[in-house]
């Protein structure tokens, strides 16, 4: 997501898990069916979560990047 979109999202919600949800939504409205598990647990890697990568990614076909993060606690 493009920072004007993040910069909307902080201003008009307020709480941290609100605003995960309204990212994670416009992220998928945006990307359509680009938008995979796959995706997700690439844009957490960057993040440094892998915590959500296991919690959230777990149960899907993932590719073996994805995986070895999974394995790899």
């Amino acid at each position: 997501m493009k920072d004007p979109q993040l910069d909307e999202i902080d201003s008009d919600i307020r709480g941290l898990f609100e605003k995960s949800y309204a990212m994670l939504r416009r992220w998928m409205e945006t990307e359509g069916s680009a938008a995979t598990y796959a995706e997700l647990a690439r844009g957490l890697e960057l993040v440094g979560r892998r915590d959500l990568i296991r919690k959230f990614c777990k149960k899907c076909e993932l590719p073996k990047f994805v995986v070895g993060i999974i394995l790899n606690y």
